[in-house]
């Protein structure tokens, strides 16, 4: 079953992130209990301003998190797809 993150499972997650999860992903394993925490305490995501189903996603997370808008940015793929992509620096809510 798939759960919502939670720091709740904090200790988890630093015994998950081991050298074979993490061997092809990021973050690299974590050093310590307190170093899966830090990170995991703040996000980015990043979506095309376009992609109604990712900001529908983004809003859910909105008792959770801060959500902090960045600069939206306009950016053409080496396919010459044009992108609009927004991001947004996810806090914990403490």
């Amino acid at each position: 079953m798939i759960e919502q993150f939670s720091m709740d499972y904090i200790q988890d997650y630093f015994e998950g992130f081991d050298e074979e999860i993490t061997k092809y992903q990021w973050p690299d394993p974590f050093e310590s209990v307190d170093d899966a925490r830090e990170l995991l305490q703040e996000f980015f995501y990043e979506a095309d301003i376009r992609n109604i189903g990712s900001m529908k996603l983004l809003r859910k997370f909105e008792d959770e998190y801060e959500i902090i808008e960045q600069e939206l940015e306009k950016v053409t793929t080496d396919s010459g797809k044009e992108l609009e992509l927004q991001g947004y620096i996810m806090k914990v809510r403490e």
